[in-house]
């Protein structure tokens, strides 16, 4: 973050995955420090994958899917280097049927008080 205006981040975890991914959903551990660089904020989320019936749920074609998930919305306090790491929440080493994992950040002007 190089500006010092306000700037609202807001967060999101994409997942691109086969259909061979043996389960309903993702869990991911994201660990951040964009509001704050000396301070460090973990959150586990869970991505679904599949609705109840096991149908993929993500935007596909044949066999590969990507569907994304909003994590929160951080207002840096001020300019600077930040980072965000990732990590699987699953209990398997290597995840089958998962090609990519990323994050997605969309810059946001807070809106003016009147």
């Amino acid at each position: 973050v190089a500006d010092s205006v306000p700037t609202i981040l807001k967060l999101f975890a994409e997942v691109r995955n086969r259909t061979d991914y043996p389960y309903r959903d993702l869990h991911l551990v994201l660990s951040q420090n964009m509001q704050d660089s000396t301070v460090w904020h973990t959150d586990t989320i869970a991505i679904c994958l599949t609705d109840s019936t096991g149908r993929w749920t993500g935007k596909g074609w044949e066999s590969v899917y990507q569907s994304e998930r909003f994590v929160k919305a951080i207002q840096p306090l001020h300019p600077g280097k930040y980072t965000v790491k990732v990590a699987s929440g699953m209990k398997d080493g290597k995840l089958q049927g998962i090609n990519d994992i990323g994050i997605r950040i969309e810059r946001r002007q807070p809106k003016r008080q009147k």
